[in-house]
């Protein structure tokens, strides 16, 4: 889907080092920190561990509240 493609291409381009500072968010109450990228409709949570991307979690954004006390 065009929203599974855009979401792709976002991490992809994160990964680069190559998308805007205004989609990336540092998420408060998190240690070690956590970050979100807005991606559309959808919210990827993800954390940084030297050179290596950790996925946490992608979900729409009305379940994104939900998704992050998850990981607290």
């Amino acid at each position: 889907s065009e929203e599974r493609q855009r979401i792709k291409s976002d991490i992809l381009r994160l990964a680069e080092g190559r998308l805007p500072f205004a989609q990336l968010k540092k998420l408060s109450g998190f240690s070690p920190a956590i970050w979100q990228l807005t991606s559309g409709k959808f919210r990827i949570v993800y954390r940084r561990e030297g050179e290596q991307l950790l996925i946490l979690r992608a979900v729409a954004k009305p379940h994104q509240q939900r998704a992050l006390r998850s990981l607290r």
